[in-house]
Order: C-alpha cells, then structure tokens, then sequence
C-alpha cells in the first residue's frame, strides 16, 4: 500500500500524555473528587488505557485509585454476527463497587467503529468500484452514487488503513475496495448521478476528488484549473453552485486545502486570506455571502464553518499533526496557475 508511505504521526508521546491528563482531570470533576472511584477497562486495549488513567488521577488527587478489568465479551449486541474469541480475565478490586462510581474504559476506535464503519462501505461497493449512496432498512440498497461523497469514502478509506497498519491488522481487502473506488472516480464518470440530476454544479463535485487525493499532482492543478472561473469569485471565495451569487465560507475553506494538496500554497493562502472579511466581531465566520445584494447569508455562524476554517488555518500554518491530512507535500513541482483559471 504506497500511499502508507506518507503516514504521518498525529499523536506522539507528548500529546497521548496530555490527552489522557485532560481526560483524567475531567472525570475527577465529573466524580467530585475520587474516593470513591474505581477505573474499569474493556479489555484488551481498554485494560492498559483503564490503568494508565488511573495511574494518572492518582498523581492529581494524591492517593490510589483502584484499578481492574471486566470483559464484557458475553453481552454484546452483536455477539452471533463476530468470531468466537477467548474471554479476557475479569479483575473487580478486592473492596467491590458496591456505592462507587465506576468508570468503565474502552479503546472501540478501530475494533468497533472504524472497522464496523469500513465492513459496512465495502458492501455498498458496485461492480465499477463506486459506493453506492445508501441502504434502507426496508427498501435496501439504493444503486447509484456522488462524486463527493465517493471522494470523502476514498480518504476515510486512505485514514482506517493507517490505523489499521499502525494497529498491525491486515484488511487487505480495504486496500482493494479503496483502489477500485479511486479509479472509478477517476475513469468511470458513468458510475455517478444515474438517478438524479447531475451534482456536477455544485463546487464540491469539482474539487473533492483532489481535496482527498484521487486526483493527484499536475493533473490536479490542471483540474482545478479547468473550473476556476465557474466557482470562484474573485476577492471573495467560492461558491456553492456554479448558477448561484452565492459564496460559502466552508466550501471556500476545503478549496483552500484542496488547492494545498495539489500542491499550490500560495494559491490557497490568497484564497483564505478573502475569507476574513466574513468574520464578525468576535471572531466568528457567517456561512456565506450573496454577492448580487450584498448580504450574508443565512444570518448564522454555524459550528461546521467554524470547524472548516480551523482545518484550513491548521492545514496552512503547519500547527497539528493533522495538519497534513490534506496536505501534499512530495507533490510534482506546481504548475503556475492563475486565479483566472489558466495554466501556462
């Protein structure tokens, strides 16, 4: 899997220690103190996670906290549809639970969640490679997909595999579904919008394939390139759809990363430098601004704009460890285009 090759550490040692003392500090908030607490991991990775927490609450509060296990194993919801595994030692402290508040620690990130999330994807997979858009409970699946939401599968499918490889497991069948759905992005347009009317539109279509690296280096500049002047405004940003006045704070904020994964800093940092302009007084960011009358709207600050200007700024200062998720930085030398949608 090449594309593990640019892996980068989102957490080290530094920030996992001052996560689990943030964690710890607010469940000794949350408990009032801790004499009467007792930390419980599920195991297996929850046991160690359990005993480091409580190793850390007792260097906040200056006496032990008991620490123990209990497999939960034989009470899960999905227990016919999962392997038979061997139970995990249960471990209560000697003095019991009884009028104790028991907190119960389990690390379910990629054994639950993520790869729940991941089986479920792979078997709404079409015969090109595309995911299909749903399933109903009664209808059942629904045959026919979005280019964007397809696109934000693809880097959902580029993220589990790291954890996946950093956690040792081998989904290798993950890897194959990830490059059948890039490639059915990429070559097979027939795949998407068969039922509705084309997305094609909407600004999202036009650059979500290179935000999350389907579409790469050179050819993703010249992509980009290709639509510019249907959605962007210039000294403005970027628009929703390419038939309204209309111009988005969030969809602007993802145009800024994806102009960073293709490899165009200073493209996006122009781009992201027009957006402030739709801040208020206190720093918040309004969800758009309509042109032709010279209004925002709608009149309100919404948090998922705000999490959009966070990504963006992350992404352009080099702050986090996330920020290189969209980021491409062993990209082909940049082609030079211009904010008119041109390449020399």
């Amino acid at each position: 899997m090449v594309f593990l090759s640019s892996a980068r550490v989102v957490l080290d040692q530094a920030d996992i220690s001052r996560a689990v003392r943030r964690i710890s500090h607010e469940i000794v908030e949350n408990s009032r103190g801790s004499d009467d607490l007792i930390i419980l991991g599920i195991p297996t990775r929850g046991v160690p996670l359990a005993r480091r927490i409580a190793e850390t609450v007792a260097q906040i509060e200056g006496h032990p906290v008991p620490c123990g296990a209990i497999d939960v194993t034989l009470y899960r919801d999905d227990l016919r549809l999962r392997e038979v595994r061997a139970l995990e030692p249960t471990d209560i402290p000697s003095q019991g639970i009884d009028g104790c508040t028991v907190v119960l620690v389990d690390d379910v990130l990629y054994s639950g969640t993520i790869a729940a999330a991941m089986e479920f994807v792979v078997r709404l997979q079409g015969p090109q490679g595309e995911i299909y858009w749903c399933e109903d409970t009664t209808l059942g699946i629904r045959e026919d997909s979005l280019i964007t939401g397809c696109s934000s599968i693809y880097k959902s499918f580029e993220c589990a595999l790291n954890i996946a490889t950093i956690l040792r497991e081998e989904v290798p069948h993950w890897a194959m579904a990830r490059t059948r759905l890039g490639n059915a992005i990429a070559n097979h347009p027939e795949c998407f919008d068969r039922t509705w009317d084309s997305k094609s539109r909407f600004a999202m279509d036009w650059f979500y394939p290179v935000l999350t690296n389907v579409i790469r280096g050179k050819e993703a500049q010249r992509h980009l390139a290709r639509r510019w002047k249907e959605f962007v405004i210039q000294d403005l940003g970027c628009v929703c759809v390419n038939d309204e006045p209309w111009v988005t704070v969030a969809e602007s904020c993802e145009l800024v990363m994806a102009l960073l994964s293709a490899g165009q800093y200073q493209q996006a940092v122009q781009l992201f430098s027009w957006l402030h302009q739709f801040r208020d007084n206190t720093g918040a960011y309004w969800t758009g601004y309509v042109y032709r009358d010279n209004q925002l709207w709608p009149e309100e600050k919404p948090t998922w704009t705000a999490g959009a200007v966070l990504l963006a700024a992350d992404a352009l200062s080099n702050r986090t460890g996330a920020s290189h998720l969209f980021r491409n930085e062993t990209s082909e030398a940049e082609i030079e285009i211009g904010w008119e949608g041109t390449t020399d």
